[in-house]
């Protein structure tokens, strides 16, 4: 085993072990980071998925999925401040949502 990398890590010299590592800790974040996706537009403030319909993508310059915040109005702004309208506006007609969910710390210590 090699005692430490340039990063000043330890890692084997083989790299079977890591890689099987690596396989179940992405298949774990694939159960926690998948959306529960919904047609049901939000009806409280927070931090929420959204996937406009094809169509209004480009009009609206917006990606397969973007991370909204939406105020206490119920008004939807992209998470980098920029401003989209209200989760009633057509933009988000046939849209899917989903809360946005903060995983678990992954080097918690459980007991």
């Amino acid at each position: 085993m090699r005692l430490s990398q340039p990063n000043g890590r330890a890692h084997r010299a083989h790299g079977k072990d890591r890689t099987r590592r690596t396989a179940a800790q992405r298949a774990a974040e694939d159960v926690v980071m998948t959306p529960n996706w919904t047609s049901e537009r939000p009806t409280e403030p927070g931090e929420y998925w959204v996937s406009v319909v094809p169509r209004n993508r480009k009009t609206y310059r917006m990606s397969s999925v973007d991370a909204v915040v939406i105020d206490k109005s119920l008004f939807a702004s992209l998470t980098d401040q920029t401003w989209i309208g209200y989760v009633s506006h057509s933009i988000f007609d046939g849209a899917k949502w989903s809360r946005r969910e903060t995983p678990a710390d992954p080097f918690e210590v459980t007991k």
